[in-house]
């Protein structure tokens, strides 16, 4: 990252965004275990650099979505949701999704090129986010110190 926490296009990698929703038929502690043997394993055949995820949460979705796993057609209603941030070669990149569209455990994914303008986008929401974090700090502290002086002048005045 440049000073100003935008991610810059280096080394011929390209900045990805992969999106996926996972079968909520996978058991709660499997799940980091998935994510690692479908996704995180083939990022790493494609030499890809990890920079960051949020780890995967059950969500409801906003309409079912039917997918034949098994041989047997499945209606899910809600799914586990994530997110990975990473590098890679276009062409590396590219050859992802083979593999993907024929995994069952995973019901959907988007895999997306971010551009620098994305990138510049996430990094000043980043920095309004830890402004906005800093400012209510300092409102707590400084309603925190004028409770203590109005205690103090209270104290004052009771004497």
């Amino acid at each position: 990252m440049d000073q100003s926490g935008v991610a810059e296009i280096k080394d011929g990698l390209q900045p990805y965004e992969l999106a996926y929703l996972l079968s909520p038929l996978i058991a709660a502690d499997k799940v980091v275990e998935t994510i690692e043997r479908l996704l995180k394993s083939a990022l790493s055949g494609v030499e890809a650099e990890v920079e960051r995820e949020e780890l995967a949460r059950m969500i409801p979705l906003a309409y079912p979505l039917k997918r034949v796993v098994e041989n047997k057609s499945s209606t899910f209603r809600e799914a586990y949701w994530g997110v990975i941030y990473f590098r890679a070669e276009p062409e590396r990149a590219a050859s992802l999704e083979a593999n993907w569209r024929q995994a069952p455990e995973l019901i959907r994914y988007l895999l997306l090129r971010r551009s620098p303008e994305s990138l510049r986008w996430q990094a000043r929401q980043s920095a309004l986010a830890v402004a906005a974090r800093a400012n209510r700090i300092d409102q707590t502290e400084t309603e925190t110190a004028t409770e203590a002086i109005d205690k103090e002048i209270e104290g004052m005045l009771a004497i």
